[in-house]
């Protein structure tokens, strides 16, 4: 008999059923072990597939969880760890805040400025990263014991205290050690008296607003006298009442801005003589001696911005009145004069417009000046830097708009709203120049206005770079809007005109930059009206 090898099969016969019995329970074996290895590798199979979609699903999942989630940047952790330690009690409690980085720091302040936790206690957390501005502007809890704890911040450049009526001057006291301070506000701190003068007589400020105080000449003039103030730029006076024309007797050579408003000051000879380098002046509501108005004229050399809102004149016979072409008048010297803020609605002519039409300004409002007619734009047509020019509700019409054409290259803000102008007078102005215009703001409101404008596509033309567009009350309808096609325009005011909703949306192929479309109260029209009478509405 052969030997089969492997199969452990003996030589002799007298074995043979034995060894096949142990053959058949052997294969028996092998095919048990099979089955469950081919069931093991079908399960292996199955876990690997559901983990591969698992995974491949995660990765699916977290571009779009990390484009919506925001990563807290290192500098926000760092402030409400900060600020979890400042509430807390015990060992976990901070008693200083240690050398803190400056943003850091300023971050941790402001916090507890606009939480209304900044007292006496939390202000020796800063010992050894003080601050250089510290701003406490209608804080209700700005006090002296609060001031008095900020004296250990002895690096301080800006304060401001705007409205902190619970100060008093002893309270601000510690300012007279704030030796680096340049710029100082106490506007309406309604307890400080003249002795607040006397503390910070020895600081070399560049910005000092006093206004609603209880200061008057007295204080003002033993800060000058103390020493020159060559540094000083700015100064705030406004509604002092105990201020008067003796606080302007004294050397502000470095002076550059003074504001005066409601104050007692009558006369302007002072700033004459002493302040030859002014850039900026206010005296809006202030009562002048009508022979003391020439003053403002000699102040030409240098005044870029004058504010005179609201002044009244007191002519010899003792009466007060307003009279905005004498003013005006006044202003014929200043030659450098680039903003001018005036309010004289019912004395203002259009005469008195000659007197400022040299002057190099960029901005000029004759809003609700019911004396201002075409012919004052025949003077306003030589004002070459005019980027803003408001005519609400004057008298101008169609025969003026031409006047305004050699400024529109140069324009970037127009106000016709509430005057006689209509489309074909709008069209002339704009297609003058035969170029395309700087103009982003356009305002039309309450006009004769129609669809002529608008289907003559000039806009489109010529004002490409337009972002407000204000039409509300004018006869636009459907029909004209369509025509409009302006690449940056955002804002289009259309209340109570002849436009409906779905215009509007046909239009934003056309303004791909809208955001803003104002269309509420909208006028009803039939759909005759729009397709016939409204296209000729002008």
């Amino acid at each position: 008999m052969s030997h089969n090898w492997g199969q452990g099969r003996g030589l002799l016969d007298d074995n043979s059923q034995q060894w096949e019995a142990v053959e058949e329970n052997h294969d028996q074996d092998e095919q048990e072990i099979e089955a469950r290895n081919r069931r093991d590798h079908t399960r292996q199979a199955i876990e690997n597939r559901l983990r591969e979609n698992y995974v491949q699903a995660a990765n699916a999942e977290q571009p779009s969880k990390q484009l919506n989630d925001e990563v807290e940047n290192l500098l926000d952790k760092s402030l409400k760890v900060v600020l979890r330690r400042i509430k807390a009690k015990g060992r976990l409690s901070l008693s200083t805040l240690g050398v803190l980085p400056q943003p850091l720091s300023e971050k941790v302040l402001t916090h507890l400025i606009d939480s209304a936790q900044l007292n006496p206690n939390t202000i020796p957390l800063f010992r050894a990263c003080p601050p250089t501005k510290l701003v406490l502007d209608y804080y209700k809890f700005a006090t002296n014991q609060l001031l008095q704890a900020c004296r250990i911040f002895n690096g301080l450049r800006v304060l401001s205290l705007r409205s902190c009526s619970l100060l008093t001057d002893p309270g601000c006291s510690m300012l007279a050690y704030q030796h680096k301070l340049q710029y100082l506000d106490v506007s309406g701190c309604s307890q400080l008296t003249n002795q607040f003068m006397h503390i910070i007589q020895e600081l070399e400020l560049r910005h000092l607003a006093v206004d609603g105080t209880r200061i008057s000449d007295e204080g003002v003039s033993h800060y000058f006298h103390h020493k020159p103030r060559e540094s000083l730029i700015y100064l705030s006076l406004k509604n002092l009442k105990g201020i008067t024309c003796k606080s302007l007797k004294h050397e502000m050579k470095s002076l550059r801005s003074i504001l005066l408003d409601q104050t007692s000051v009558h006369t302007l000879e002072g700033l004459v003589t002493n302040t030859p380098n002014l850039h900026c002046l206010s005296i809006a509501g202030c009562i002048i001696d009508i022979n003391e108005l020439e003053h403002l004229s000699r102040l030409g050399g240098s005044l870029l911005s004058l504010n005179v809102k609201d002044v009244q004149l007191k002519y010899v016979d003792g009466s007060v009145r307003e009279d905005g072409n004498m003013v005006f008048r006044c202003l014929a010297g200043l030659s450098k004069l680039k903003h001018l803020d005036h309010q004289f609605r019912l004395t203002l002519t259009s005469d008195a417009i000659k007197y400022i039409r040299h002057a190099p300004l960029t901005s000029l409002s004759l809003s609700y000046h019911r004396g201002i007619d075409d012919s004052a734009l025949s003077y306003i047509s030589s004002m070459t830097h005019l980027e803003e020019l408001d005519l609400t509700n004057t008298r101008i019409s169609d025969v003026g708009l031409m006047f305004i054409s050699p400024l529109m290259p140069r324009l970037n803000s127009l106000f016709l709203a509430k005057t006689n102008v209509t489309s074909q007078g709008v069209i002339e102005m704009l297609k003058a120049p035969g170029k395309s215009l700087p103009l982003s703001l356009l305002s039309l409101q309450y006009t004769r206005i129609g669809n002529l404008l608008l289907r003559s596509e000039v806009l489109n033309q010529c004002c490409t770079n337009l972002v407000t567009l204000i039409l509300r009350d004018t006869k636009v309808s459907d029909s004209g809007l369509r025509h409009l096609s302006l690449p940056h325009l955002t804002h289009l005011l259309l209340t109570d005109t002849r436009v409906r909703h779905r215009t509007i949306v046909m239009s934003y192929p056309a303004c791909p930059s809208l955001q803003l479309v104002e269309v509420s109260k909208n006028l009803a029209v039939s759909s005759m009206a729009e397709s016939g009478t409204d296209d000729n509405d002008d």
